[in-house]
């Protein structure tokens, strides 16, 4: 399985706040199940996670993915919330599903 990473090439890359916030809460949720680095990770390594962890490196999709199950959250639930801006996320976007609403009466 190929769980690779965008790594970060400078300060100005505009997706470095979500990495840094991203990596908050995924240290935050691994420290609060008294989990390893390496433990989280498996079979990612350890240095990948500090990676990860210290928002140096934005996780792909399916790295993501496998660190929330093993967390045992949702994925979205470690993206960043932001009241405003195109691209932010809120626990309403998680949450509600969009195509889910009652016929229009």
């Amino acid at each position: 399985m190929g769980l690779s990473s965008l790594t970060k090439q400078g300060r100005e890359h505009p997706d470095l706040g979500l990495a840094i916030e991203l990596g908050r809460r995924i240290r935050a949720e691994r420290e609060a199940l008294g989990m390893s680095q390496a433990e989280l990770g498996r079979p990612l390594t350890r240095a990948y996670i500090s990676q990860v962890e210290s928002g140096r490196t934005l996780p792909s999709l399916p790295a993501l993915l496998h660190l929330a199950a093993r967390l045992g959250v949702e994925p979205g639930l470690l993206l960043r919330s932001r009241q405003a801006g195109p691209r932010g996320y809120t626990p309403a976007d998680v949450i509600s599903d969009p195509f889910d609403r009652p016929p229009p009466g």
